[in-house]
């Protein structure tokens, strides 16, 4: 199942298994009745998200993140497909002074 999840981007994320694989993730904060980061895998076969990652950290994102259950545990796991990085509202960003 493919679902968007929008929020700010907390960081990129990289760890080395007992057998020497690396996993990489993204932690995005999303805001909601639950409030909280999101770790969202990023899969082998995609590293070019990795550098589109380490590059949005504090920037709000828009993340298509694909949905699949492990069979075996019954776990799900939230794997990273795309990123979009977002503009800034209109309003947020610096303005002249009032003279």
């Amino acid at each position: 199942m493919l679902v968007k999840v929008e929020g700010s981007i907390s960081g990129y994320v990289e760890r080395k298994g007992k057998e020497g694989k690396v996993f990489r993730s993204m932690d995005m904060y999303v805001k909601g009745k639950d409030p909280g980061n999101f770790r969202l895998n990023i899969p082998e076969e995609s590293l070019s998200l990795v550098e589109v990652c380490k590059q949005s950290e504090g920037k709000q994102g828009r993340a298509s993140v694909e949905m699949r259950k492990f069979e075996q545990t019954g776990r799900i796991f939230f794997d990273l497909t795309a990123l979009e990085i977002l503009k800034d509202p209109i309003g947020t960003g610096s303005s002249p002074s009032p003279k």
